[in-house]
Formats: structure tokens, sequence, C-alpha cells
């Protein structure tokens, strides 16, 4: 059997005649956005990562633009400016800060 180059797929011959693809490479990447889409909102830490990052996305914009994220540097900054910031993103704050 030779080796299939970038692009191509295995076909095989339906009962109507039709030639299609056994493994699509659409209908593949399909599936799996969906499956990791599934597994993603199915995860709390995931659904709460993306909640406190709107939660704060505004504040964070405003008062820390030249923050680079990771390493608690976006907490670190807007902890700074608690007093600023919208109720939604301090509760988030606060609730990393302890």
């Amino acid at each position: 059997m030779a080796a299939m180059g970038a692009g191509e797929s295995l076909t095989a011959r339906r009962s109507d005649g039709e030639i299609s693809g056994a493994f699509d490479e659409e209908r593949l990447m399909r599936g799996l956005v969906t499956i990791i889409a599934a597994l993603a909102a199915s995860s709390p830490t995931f659904a709460q990562t993306m909640a406190e990052r709107q939660a704060c996305q505004g504040d964070f914009a405003k008062y820390c633009p030249g923050v680079k994220p990771g390493g608690g540097r976006v907490i670190a900054c807007l902890g700074k400016q608690k007093d600023k910031l919208s109720p939604a993103c301090l509760k988030v704050v606060e609730a990393h800060s302890q």
C-alpha cells in the first residue's frame, strides 16, 4: 500500500455507485472541534476562566494595557487598581488574591 500525501483521503464506492471519502478531512476536523468544545464546556476550570476573563476584559484593557498575560501579572496589575475595577472584576481579583 502506498503512503498517502497531504490532502489525500481514502475513498470508497457507496452502494449507489458514488465515490465518497471514507476519511474526509473536513468531517474529521468538524468532529474534532465539536469534541474539544464539548470537553471544554464540561470543564469547570475552563468555564470559570472564561467567565473571569469576560468579567475583567474591559478593566484589563483600560488599566493594564501593556501587561503581558501569564504568571499572575494580570491579577497583580488589576489588584493595584481595585478602587477603579468593575464589581464583577473586583470579585475575580479578590478571589485570586486570597
